[in-house]
């Protein structure tokens, strides 16, 4: 609640400093040297949405399957939404020791709290950020969350594989390992 006065002369006063995506209750009312006269019936207005001011929050990031992890977070805080969620992006992708390159993308509706991301490499670390959208743009992107996907049985058999006979009742078996593709 705040007050703010003019004098006479002045129809119309320019509030600053408000909230993004707030209901306001305006009212006014008239002074003179007698005292104070009735309030007129508020009017109510609310400020336009402007982006969200945060990310969504309790992300985890948890593999499912050797080729697909799920992303699961709760909603940007109430007071930081700053308007109507319309979606969520996800950016994902492979990640190494000393680099994380961010490029995948992959979209949340707003009703959503969680999806998963498929289509991805067995046994490979990834890192994954959510942000959240209004119809004025994107707020900021939350921290990377690393994970791995699961490992997975080797998908060829050994490239090589010799048999020789070392006498009538041995032979000897060698094979090249599964290339780390296959793995």
């Amino acid at each position: 609640s705040a007050t703010n006065q003019t004098n006479g002369s002045v129809l119309s006063l320019l509030l600053v400093g408000l909230e993004e995506y707030v209901e306001y209750s305006i009212r006014v009312s008239a002074y003179t040297g007698v005292g104070q006269g009735p309030y007129s019936i508020p009017m109510f207005q609310i400020t336009d949405e402007d982006k969200p001011s945060m990310y969504p929050q309790n992300i985890s990031v948890i593999p499912l399957l050797s080729t697909s992890v799920t992303v699961m977070w709760f909603p940007v805080p109430i007071r930081d939404q700053n308007g109507n969620i319309t979606f969520y992006e996800i950016e994902y992708n492979q990640s190494t020791f000393s680099t994380i390159q961010m490029h995948n993308l992959s979209r949340a509706s707003s009703s959503e709290q969680e999806t998963t991301l498929d289509g991805l490499q067995e046994f490979t670390n990834y890192s994954a950020r959510i942000r959240a959208y209004t119809s004025r743009g994107a707020g900021p992107f939350s921290n990377p969350i690393a994970v791995e996907t699961l490992q997975d049985k080797p998908s060829n058999p050994s490239q090589e594989l010799i048999a020789t006979t070392i006498s009538s009742t041995s032979i000897l078996v060698t094979w090249t390992p599964v290339l780390l593709i296959d793995q």
